[in-house]
């Protein structure tokens, strides 16, 4: 697939797209790296010290939810974990973490294993009442990679680590950001580890491989994991990150040599397709649904629709350099050339072919 790229056109897999405007104020100011999440009628964001509600139908700033601190039932970071059949974001307390509904209210609490050496990193729902866990591999000492669990913290099962890694410094930590993902669909469950090429699906109690990410000679090997850490150390391999999972696709981005690569995976039909749009660092999806901006997805709802956002300088630069593609536009979108520099991004969601 890397050595056939091409554009990759959305209309592949997609019959339309909604932009969404979210408003800019000082309340509703939006940090770097957001993540965005649908629920029925508002769009939550989670970016590194807040959580925002924004309306779905038309980006007005509704509100904060929780409050970062050290006080009772604040939040230290952002768990980025969002339950979309309940609404719900989850955020990390020093004890415990917990989650918020779309008022803001304490909804669900969760006292994920961190002792007794154990110490998970994120999870998600199996059902109500179960949880799986990624256990990092901080010092190439630890013995389990996944943990079963209770919503009190109690641990059901664990299935250990099979693999070794070298470390220089052995007094040292190293804790991967991502590295154990977990891609949701209705009540589904996969499990991707960043230096493991399969992907497995989590079933109550066991994994069952799916899918082989074949890297080659490109993979970076478990063993090097800590060593080959720095962005310089891995500017030739391959680096795939999972972004989201649904019925029948799986969509995923390539990292190498400077340049993310967007993909598509089809289960029915073995196809897998990487998406170059030539001279950017950051390829996605060509928009020929209705000439815009090419599209980056950030993760699928349950409701087969995927979600992406632009930001607003990248907006403006596009209408100053396709001043004929912007006279053929609709108004809607003509209307976005209209944004400021600093305004909040604008959320794209694309509406997948059934």
């Amino acid at each position: 697939a890397y050595d056939n790229r091409d554009e990759v056109p959305l209309s592949l897999f997609a019959n339309s797209i909604e932009y969404i405007p979210l408003e800019t104020n000082k309340e509703s100011l939006i940090g770097r790296g957001p993540i965005f999440q649908l629920a029925k009628e508002q769009i939550i964001l989670s970016a590194s010290n807040h959580v925002l509600v924004f309306s779905r139908e038309d980006g007005r700033f509704i509100k904060e939810i929780g409050s970062r601190g050290e006080g009772p039932d604040e939040y230290r970071v952002i768990a980025r974990y969002f339950r979309e059949n309940a609404s719900i974001t989850y955020v990390k307390s020093n004890k415990y973490n917990f989650g918020l509904n779309i008022e803001g209210e304490i909804v669900d609490r969760i006292h994920a294993p961190y002792e007794d050496s154990v110490l998970v990193m994120n999870f998600v729902h199996l059902t109500d009442s179960t949880f799986i866990g990624f256990h990092g591999n901080y010092n190439c000492n630890q013995k389990y990679k996944l943990i079963f669990f209770k919503a009190n913290g109690e641990i059901t099962k664990t299935i250990e680590n099979q693999f070794d890694c070298e470390l220089k410094n052995p007094d040292s930590f190293h804790f991967l950001g991502r590295e154990g993902q977990f891609p949701k669909y209705r009540d589904k469950v996969w499990f991707k580890e960043s230096f493991n090429d399969t992907l497995f699906q989590v079933h109550n109690d066991y994994l069952a491989p799916k899918a082989v990410m074949n890297l080659g000679s490109k993979g970076i090997a478990y063993k090097d994991r800590i060593n080959l850490s720095s962005a310089e150390s891995q500017f030739d391999y391959f680096k795939v990150q999972i972004l989201d999972i649904t019925e029948n696709q799986l969509f995923f981005q390539l990292s190498t040599q400077g340049q993310t690569f967007n993909g598509i995976y089809n289960f029915e039909t073995e196809e897998i397709l990487l998406s170059d749009i030539g001279r950017t660092e950051m390829h996605g999806f060509v928009n020929d649904l209705d000439n815009f901006l090419p599209f980056v997805p950030q993760y699928a709802t349950d409701n087969n629709q995927l979600v992406g956002y632009i930001e607003a300088p990248d907006v403006l630069a596009w209408f100053k350099e396709n001043p004929e593609k912007a006279a053929q536009l609709p108004d809607n979108l003509k209307k976005l050339g209209e944004v400021k520099s600093d305004d909040n991004p604008v959320v794209m969601i694309v509406n997948l072919k059934d």
